[in-house]
């Protein structure tokens, strides 16, 4: 007792790791993930860069929030054309008329709602500038309701804008990618996506979904011999932006758009594959949801389900009152 009560912690640590290391089993799954983690290190160092520089640009949602600080930080970097898409014509015009003094612009109204609507803008584009470098399928909207209290179209609506698209866009700019084997196809889906709450339901639904859009993605181009074609999936957590005003997640403040988009660019230069915004603080969570049980992973998610109390859903009505106006 008395050599354990004057021990070190670090002692300690290395006389419980040569108990485990002693055992066959721990020493092989020890040693599986200790290779696989300097694997992973030596991935991450050797992997080429891309060169943003002279690339042409395109964000859905481009005209403000995260699109907005995304198209700033691209042209930061290099970036010789950026194309703006987005359902609200005004704010278009302001972003257009700030980056346009610094790069070519271009700009289209275009709702990601409607299917019809992506393949003419995009038939449109590609006829004027041939192929399109990077494509960043930024554009999301979220209700905010429980799900009895969303009418149904509104539900329609979310999948159409989070998740369709994502098919509609892939289908209009993947071809050009995929003859030159070089392009870039990005889907900012959600930390929601992967810890759904209650009040989004159809929100969490259709980001989860983004989200394996993107992994069936990048596995089939790469079965096609097309790994140059790169796919990135961002998962940001709750972002200081108008449409997500009020959601709040207890112990992470809500980061600015600027700090996500220079996340995101970061993501595409190094050809990262994935990326969590934040990056280290989902990490137990994950763990949880892969080892305990459901109640107890719901138990450690209980702070978190009031994420959506002071939820603003102003600039959420604004949006789905413009994609209203067409035909449901």
């Amino acid at each position: 007792m008395g050599d354990i009560a004057t021990a070190t912690v670090t002692e300690l640590l290395g006389a419980v790791f040569k108990k485990i290391w002693a055992k066959p089993v721990p020493r092989a799954i020890l040693s599986m993930y200790g290779a696989a983690g300097l694997g992973c290190f030596a991935y991450s160092m050797l992997r080429p860069e891309k060169d943003l520089k002279g690339k042409t640009v395109l964000i859905t949602g481009g005209a403000a929030g995260l699109g907005k600080a995304m198209a700033k930080e691209f042209v930061a970097r290099g970036a010789k054309r950026l194309i703006l898409w987005d359902i609200n014509a005004q704010a278009l015009q302001q972003a257009q008329g700030e980056l346009k003094h610094q790069v070519e612009v271009l700009t289209q109204v275009v709702d990601l709602s409607k299917k019809e609507q992506i393949y003419e803008s995009a038939d449109k584009l590609l006829g004027d500038v041939g192929f399109v470098d990077i494509v960043i399928n930024n554009a999301g909207i979220v209700g905010g309701k429980p799900l009895l209290d969303t009418p149904d179209h509104r539900v329609n609506l979310v999948f159409n804008v989070n998740t369709m698209a994502l098919f509609w866009m892939a289908k209009k700019f993947l071809p050009t990618m995929m003859q030159r084997n070089d392009g870039h196809f990005v889907t900012v889906s959600s930390l929601a996506g992967i810890f759904p709450g209650p009040l989004m339901v159809e929100y969490a639904a259709s980001k989860a979904a983004a989200k394996a859009f993107n992994d069936g993605l990048r596995l089939e181009l790469s079965k096609l011999g097309k790994d140059n074609v790169k796919t990135l999936c961002v998962c940001p957590a709750a972002m200081a932006t108008d449409l997500f005003k009020g959601f709040e997640i207890p112990g992470m403040p809500a980061m600015s758009p600027e700090y996500v988009a220079g996340q995101v660019a970061d993501a595409v230069k190094s050809q990262t594959e994935l990326i969590i915004v934040p990056r280290f603080a989902p990490a137990a969570g994950i763990i949880n949801q892969a080892l305990c049980p459901v109640w107890l992973n719901d138990l450690f998610n209980k702070p978190a389900s009031n994420t959506m109390a002071n939820f603003d859903s102003t600039k959420a009505n604004e949006v789905f009152a413009k994609m209203e106006q067409a035909k449901l």
